[in-house]
């Protein structure tokens, strides 16, 4: 132990002559100003496009039941026009809305004709959503002065507490997952290529201690940057509404694997621009689950498989504490496990390498 806290003792202070820390302190002040100033604070607004007949005359009810449905909070604004085709024209210009268009039936006792204009781009389960909305609304203020329109409509929500989460603030997991892990582990191998260029085997031999903790040094540096900067961003933008000891629990364990990576691509390269390409392939590949994260429908398993994929939902769950704490430790868990078989594959590398040298 004593010998591990020597040898990062050493590493820190090459990681701070080299501005490591100063480049993670400006990564988590350009990210907080990307998250808090240039992302909205709610999702995109859908605006609803609607035209009553004047020849139909009124629907008592329905005014209150479209405001109650799509009014203030909902995340949707009721736009009233004159016509029906100023309803067709608004579309035009605004491919995120929708049209309800009311008119007479063809008899004065028949049935409202009521059409709801949905924008061809808006395809899938929101676009469904909107739409069963507008038909709530519509059935709430109709049923209020027909019979022949019975209703019993009730809106209930799995989590309430995520109605008034801030939208930027879904992207905090993000940043989390690309500070602590991506850039963690491309910090780790250029400080093992910048010791390979000045004789790897003579860093070692003037190390305290042995092979284990003169790599295990260097991963321990990348996790307490990665803390510092996970701790940092997520007070910022959560302030205490967070799970901090289970984002201690899954930073450790993600910035453990990320600098195995790291350590991974120091064994069996010689130079960073050897091992350049395939750096930025694998970054590429593990940032592939950040897509499905914004976009849940594209799932496919060999997404899932990836450790970023465990990191980055089990970092929203410590983020956003109502989503549970089983996923994170099953996540860290894995992570774990992962980042030790990685580890000792890597040191093996090493150690064969300091061998053919010596």
């Amino acid at each position: 132990m004593k010998n591990l806290l020597l040898n990062f003792k050493k590493d820190w202070r090459i990681g701070y002559r080299t501005h490591y820390l100063w480049i993670t302190l400006a990564t988590v002040i350009i990210f907080f100003v990307f998250i808090r100033f240039l992302l909205p604070e709610a999702y995109q607004q859908i605006t609803v496009y609607q035209y009553v007949d004047p020849a139909f005359g009124s629907i008592p009810g329905l005014e209150e039941a479209m405001e109650q449905e799509m009014g203030s909070g909902s995340g949707e604004e009721l736009v009233r026009l004159d016509s029906r085709d100023a309803v067709y024209a608004e579309m035009e210009n605004n491919p995120s809305s929708y049209g309800l268009i009311i008119e007479r039936g063809e008899s004065a006792a028949a049935k409202p004709r009521i059409t709801i204009v949905s924008p061809g781009s808006a395809e899938g389960k929101w676009a469904r959503l909107v739409e069963l909305q507008l038909n709530i609304g519509l059935s709430m203020g109709i049923s209020a002065a027909m019979e022949e329109y019975p209703t019993d409509f009730k809106t209930e929500f799995l989590h309430p507490e995520l109605r008034n989460l801030p939208y930027r603030d879904t992207f905090l997991p993000v940043f989390l997952v690309m500070e602590s892990s991506l850039i963690g582990m491309f910090l780790l191998a250029v400080m093992l290529f910048a010791e390979k260029d000045q004789r790897m085997h003579t860093a070692y031999m003037i190390s305290p201690g042995g092979l284990t903790e003169h790599l295990l040094s260097k991963v321990l540096v990348m996790v307490v940057l990665g803390l510092i900067s996970s701790f940092s961003m997520t007070l910022l933008i959560r302030g205490f509404n967070a799970n901090y000891w289970l984002l201690l629990v899954i930073i450790t364990a993600g910035s453990f694997l990320g600098s195995s990576i790291g350590l991974a691509f120091g064994a069996f390269f010689n130079s960073l621009q050897k091992a350049m390409m395939l750096v930025f392939a694998l970054m590429f590949l593990l940032m592939l689950p950040l897509i499905t994260y914004m976009f849940p429908n594209f799932s496919p398993v060999w997404v899932r498989v990836l450790p970023t994929y465990t990191m980055l939902f089990a970092a929203r769950d410590a983020v956003i504490p109502v989503y549970g704490s089983a996923g994170v430790y099953r996540g860290a868990l894995l992570l774990a496990v992962e980042g030790i078989v990685l580890f000792g594959i890597s040191r093996f590398a090493y150690e064969r390498a300091l061998r053919t040298k010596s």
